[in-house]
């Protein structure tokens, strides 16, 4: 009887010990699917700003390519056009007439922020007459509304004047009459 009991304590033990062993295992497993999930995550991170990365480079590409034949069609007219027969403008002149451009350009824009800040100041005035003049309107109107309720008034109060001496003035006849 000790025998199999320490058989079946050996095994009990052999299988508790097999448990934990198991348990350790299944929480390694998690730990280590939550840290995959985790470096899943940060590739598609990372993808996703190298997709963009890329698509950058494309436009600063395209952007390089399009100023390169700007320069070179800038380039080609400063060679073929010519002021002299004997001599063709340089680039030199090419950029300083492009900056003079540049610079009257620049001043018709600063031109024009100026009208239109006069311009806008102008309106403001115009807008603050307005209202001034629309507030003295609604203030006459009001005056006006008045006297009309006060001429009312002193009409009915003729009128009923009106009608008092006339009904003493007819009952005064009948007493007389009488």
């Amino acid at each position: 009887m000790k025998e199999k009991d320490s058989i079946i304590e050996k095994k009990n033990s052999k299988i508790q010990s097999t448990r934990l062993d198991r348990q350790q295992r299944e929480y390694d497993l998690q730990e280590n699917k939550q840290q995959l999930d985790i470096r899943d995550r940060k590739i598609n991170v990372l993808n996703r700003k190298i997709e963009n990365l890329e698509e950058q480079i494309r436009d600063k590409s395209n952007q390089i390519a399009l100023t390169r034949a700007k320069l070179s069609a800038v380039t080609t007219t400063a060679s073929s056009v010519t002021v002299q027969p004997q001599s063709s403008i340089t680039t030199n002149t090419l950029v300083s007439n492009l900056e003079t451009t540049i610079a009257e350009k620049e001043r018709l824009i600063e031109k024009l922020r100026e009208q239109k800040h006069t311009s806008d100041v102008e309106h403001q005035e115009d807008i603050e007459q307005l209202k001034k003049t629309l507030q003295e309107t609604r203030f006459k109107l009001e005056q006006k509304e008045k006297d009309y309720y006060e001429g009312q008034v002193h009409r009915r109060t003729l009128q009923s004047l009106f009608f008092i001496s006339l009904s003493f003035f007819f009952f005064s006849r009948i007493i007389l009459s009488s």
